[in-house]
C-alpha cells in the first residue's frame, strides 16, 4: 500500500484500488463509480471534509513519478476505465487534447464562415472560422460567438458579423 496524499488513503499497487486506514490499522476498499465523463470516482472524508477524487489522479500521484510538475495525467490507449500504471502518463493540457483529438476522442467542430463588416467603411472581411477571424482582427474568439449566437445584445466592436 502507498500513501495518497490524503491522509489514511492509500493506493493498493497490485489491484489499483483506493482503501482507507482504520484507526484500529485495517485497511477497507473505498466504493467506486463511473462519473458523467467515464472516469473512475471515488469519495472519502478527512476530518469531516469529503473529497471527491478521480481514480486515476490518485494511481498517478501516488505511483508515477512527476519530475516535470504536469497538471494532468493522459490515458494512453484513450480508455479512461484503463487505470493500469503503464497506460497513464503525466502531461500538460496541449499534449493531453492533442492525444485526445489524434485518437479520436475529440471531435472537431465543424468551422462556420463568417462575415465580418467594418461599421465606419463597409469593408467586408470574409474568415472560414470564428478563430481565424479572431485572430486576425485580434479580438475575442466567445466574444464574437456570444454576438454570432444572439447572447450578446451589445457589440462594442468595430465590425457588425454574420454567418455566410
Amino acid at each position: 500500500m502507498i500513501e495518497t496524499k490524503y491522509e489514511n488513503v492509500f493506493v493498493n499497487e497490485d489491484d489499483l484500488e483506493i482503501y482507507r486506514k482504520t484507526k484500529c490499522g485495517e485497511y477497507y476498499k473505498i466504493s467506486k463509480w463511473v462519473d458523467s465523463l467515464g472516469y473512475y470516482m471515488v469519495s472519502f472524508r478527512i476530518n469531516g471534509k469529503k473529497y471527491w477524487k478521480r481514480l486515476h489522479r490518485l494511481i498517478a500521484e501516488a505511483l508515477i513519478p512527476n519530475p516535470d510538475n504536469y497538471p494532468q495525467v493522459n490515458h494512453k490507449d484513450g480508455n479512461k476505465l484503463n487505470n493500469k500504471i503503464d497506460n497513464l502518463e503525466w502531461c500538460n493540457n496541449s499534449y493531453n487534447t492533442k492525444e485526445a483529438y489524434e485518437s479520436g476522442l475529440y471531435k472537431s467542430k465543424k468551422e462556420c464562415p463568417i462575415r465580418a463588416i467594418d461599421k465606419e467603411n463597409g469593408k467586408i472581411f470574409e474568415f472560414n472560422s470564428i478563430r481565424k477571424c479572431a485572430t486576425e482582427l485580434g479580438l475575442n474568439r466567445k466574444t464574437i460567438t456570444s454576438i454570432l449566437k444572439g447572447d450578446k445584445k451589445t457589440n462594442n466592436y468595430n465590425y457588425e458579423f454574420a454567418y455566410i
